[in-house]
C-alpha cells in the first residue's frame, strides 16, 4: 500500500475523512456557512433578523446586485438598533458593518483562519475576483477542526485572568504547532498563525 498524499496527510491530521476538506489545500468555498442569507441593503432589520433566525445563522451578508456591502450579525442588531432603540423597519444596511474585511475565493482555509485569528474576528465573507458575494466563513466551521485552534487560544487568552490559567493555555501553543507541522503548514505560515 502507498503512503497516503499530502493532501489526505492533512485531511488525516485535522480530523477529515474528505481530503478536499482540509484547511491547508480544500477549496474555500467548502467551507461556506450554509443558508447565509444575502439581504440588498433597504431590508428592514426585523426581516433580516427573521432570515437568519429561518436559516439558522448569527449573521448575513448584506449585497447591491450581487456585490458585499456590509456584513450585519446577531451583535449588531443587539448594539446598533435594538440598543439605539432604532425602528424594526431600520434598513439593514444602517445596521451592518459595512465594507467588512473579506477574503478571497482562490485562498485556503488556512488563509482564512490565520487573518480571521489576527483581526480577531468570527466571520469573514468570501468574494470572488469582481467583488461578488460567494458565502460567509464562521470560526466554528474552521475551529471544529482542531482541538485547540488558534482562534480558541486566542480568545481563551483575552477572558484569562489567572496567571495559572494563562499558563496552561500558553501550554497547547506546542500542540497547535505540531498540528500545522503535521498538516504540512509553512513554517512562515504556523510562525504567524501562533
Amino acid at each position: 500500500m502507498s503512503p497516503p498524499t499530502a493532501p489526505r496527510r492533512a485531511a488525516g491530521v485535522l480530523g477529515l475523512t474528505d481530503p478536499h476538506q482540509s484547511l491547508i489545500d480544500g477549496p474555500l468555498t467548502a467551507w461556506l456557512a450554509p443558508g447565509t442569507p444575502l439581504l440588498p441593503p433597504h431590508t428592514p432589520v426585523a426581516e433580516a433578523a427573521r432570515r437568519m433566525r429561518a436559516a439558522g445563522v448569527d449573521a448575513a451578508l448584506v449585497v447591491e446586485r450581487g456585490l458585499l456591502f456590509g456584513l450585519v450579525t446577531d451583535a449588531d442588531l443587539r448594539d446598533r438598533v435594538l440598543a439605539e432603540g432604532l425602528s424594526p423597519e431600520t434598513p439593514v444596511g444602517d445596521a451592518a458593518t459595512l465594507a467588512p474585511q473579506v477574503i478571497g475565493a482562490e485562498s485556503s482555509a488556512f488563509e482564512a483562519l490565520l487573518r480571521m485569528t489576527r483581526l480577531g474576528v468570527r466571520h469573514l465573507p468570501v468574494i470572488d475576483a469582481e467583488g461578488r458575494a460567494l458565502g460567509l466563513l464562521h470560526a466554528t466551521r474552521l475551529e471544529n477542526q482542531h482541538e485547540r485552534s488558534a482562534l480558541k487560544l486566542a480568545a481563551l487568552l483575552q477572558r484569562g485572568e489567572q496567571i495559572e490559567a494563562l499558563a496552561a493555555i500558553c501550554a497547547e501553543v506546542p500542540r497547535l504547532h505540531r498540528q500545522l507541522v503535521s498538516a504540512s503548514a509553512s513554517a512562515f505560515a504556523s510562525g504567524q498563525l501562533i
